[in-house]
């Protein structure tokens, strides 16, 4: 039995989001996909999920995605 992966998509394009999330659910690797549109956002999901992957913009207004590596 294989294990299931969680993901959490950080992008402030919300097209981007959609398509991203659209696609790793075609797989069958993913058991839950949450997205977020800001590293806020991102921050506050993280206090109750712990995401196997995370996919991050690095590039974003306000917070970037390296600030929230940090």
């Amino acid at each position: 039995m294989e294990q299931k992966l969680s993901a959490l998509i950080v992008d402030d394009e919300e097209n981007a989001r959609k398509l991203l999330k659209k696609l790793l659910e075609e797989t069958s690797f993913f058991v839950e996909i949450r997205t977020a549109p800001t590293v806020n956002t991102a921050n506050k999901e993280l206090s109750n999920f712990e995401p196997d992957l995370v996919f991050l913009d690095i590039k974003m207004p306000g917070k970037d995605g390296f600030e929230f590596l940090r």
